[in-house]
């Protein structure tokens, strides 16, 4: 079964809200930035492109 654009846009707000979950968590732990806090932030970007493209439809 195909999930609808409003069911998809809140499964990737929902990703974007653990993402930031353990962002801050890493950050943390390690005391400051580092490759993981990296490639969050590039995963958050991505969602926020999809966020985006599924909003303009």
């Amino acid at each position: 079964m195909l999930k609808s654009d409003a069911e998809t846009l809140e499964d990737v707000r929902i990703v974007i809200v653990l993402l930031e979950l353990v962002y801050h968590r890493e950050f943390n732990a390690v005391g400051g930035e580092s490759f993981i806090t990296g490639q969050i932030d590039e995963a958050i970007e991505k969602m926020n492109e999809i966020i985006e493209m599924l909003e303009a439809e």
